[in-house]
């Protein structure tokens, strides 16, 4: 994946196994991501994203899309050479579109998952409780 974006000439700066990502997304002002949990942290903090999917069908780069919150680059393997990098270099140029995506994933994914579960369950144990 790295060779693949060497090719396409831009200043970019791969970034592996980084021990606080949380600080990188929020310090960042874009980011070219491959898909997995990393699109619901991106999202959260509201860092407009490039993603790619690391197998043929990835439904949640398509979901994120249709939110607005990323741009989907599609499966690693067929990135096309000359549409990724004018699609990357549109979005450096965009501050518009970036604006858009960020407050689009902070929207989708508001970081209180968490606590919603938590109370779920606190509900399901008092329901529980009374049907003894």
């Amino acid at each position: 994946i790295v060779e693949r974006f060497k090719g396409l000439n831009l200043d970019i700066t791969p970034i592996i196994d980084y021990k606080d990502m949380g600080k990188l997304y929020f310090d960042a002002g874009l980011c070219i991501s491959a898909a997995g949990f990393s699109l619901y942290e991106i999202a959260c903090v509201g860092l407009p994203a490039k993603q790619f999917a690391c197998t043929p069908i990835n439904t949640d780069c398509k979901e994120f899309e249709e939110k607005g919150a990323i741009c989907n680059l599609g499966y690693y393997k067929e990135l096309d050479k000359n549409t990724s990098k004018t699609t990357l270099q549109n979005l450096f140029c965009d501050h518009s579109l970036r604006s858009s995506m960020s407050r689009n994933g902070k929207a989708f994914v508001d970081g209180l998952g968490f606590e919603r579960v938590i109370n779920k369950m606190n509900n399901l144990i008092s329901i529980a409780g009374e049907n003894k």
